[in-house]
């Protein structure tokens, strides 16, 4: 640097003059986007684009920090790869982002967020532990809260929780909602469009075509076998059932 900051003092492109630094060559718009601040109340929180062209108010902008009252906050956010139209912002943490298309905003509140692949449209955010999201065409919205989640496959429309507990969900065309409560859940297959819940204990449910709405309450459960359409739970012990019927 030599001693010379790469800081400027813009005044906020018209404004009344706001006096917040911007890198040299950055758009002088401080305010952010709607989406990003629907509520405002958060004047002089601009972006950072390295290399990257945005399309916002069709500027293009390099190397922009990302100004929040007047201090760069460029140390704690990395964004890398083209055509990135997503606004990101860190709060508290780290953001990392890397890939081509990422339309969706992304944003890490008390933890890291790692998010790879190619065309991610949804909404992911981690909060109080970490979330990690790989695969391509994911368009659902995926949370961790106080525990980790890990979604791998295709075409995974579903949205998938996690609850103090881990919930780890693979497979194709997984249309159905998951979630584990004081427990772990663990669901693989194709085409599962059921509802699957677990509390209290494991529940593990495998097949194709499994319709039925499958829950397991103080005991575990097993249930494996193809279109099994009626509903199937399991109460004060275990439970296996197949198709032939016993």
């Amino acid at each position: 640097m030599g001693g010379h900051s790469p800081l400027q003092q813009e005044d906020g492109g018209g404004s009344a003059g706001d006096g917040l630094p911007t890198l040299e060559g950055c758009p002088s718009h401080h305010d952010p986007p709607d989406f990003l601040d629907p509520g405002g109340g958060l004047p002089g929180v601009g972006w950072a684009l390295e290399g990257i062209t945005a399309d916002t108010r069709g500027v293009t902008a390099e190397k922009c920090a990302i100004i929040s009252g007047g201090r760069d906050t460029t140390a704690s956010t990395i964004v890398t790869g083209p055509e990135t139209t997503a606004r990101v912002r860190a709060q508290e943490g780290p953001d990392i982002v890397t890939g081509q298309e990422t339309t969706a905003g992304v944003s890490a509140q008390e933890g890291p967020s790692i998010v790879t692949g190619q065309e991610t449209t949804a909404g992911v955010s981690t909060q109080e532990g970490p979330s990690i999201v790989t695969g391509q065409e994911t368009t659902a919205g995926v949370s961790a809260q106080e525990g980790t989640s890990i979604i791998t496959g295709q075409e995974t429309t579903a949205g998938v929780s996690a609850l103090e507990g881990p919930s780890i969900v693979t497979g194709q065309e997984t249309t159905a909602r998951v979630s584990a409560q004081e427990g772990t859940s663990i669901v693989t297959g194709q085409e599962t469009t059921a509802g699957v819940t677990a509390q209290e204990r494991p529940s593990i449910v495998t097949g194709q075509e499994t319709t039925a709405g499958v829950s397991a309450q103080e005991g575990p459960s097993i249930v494996t076998g193809q279109e099994t359409t009626a509903g199937v739970s399991a109460l004060e012990g275990p439970g296996c059932h197949s198709p032939a019927g016993q």
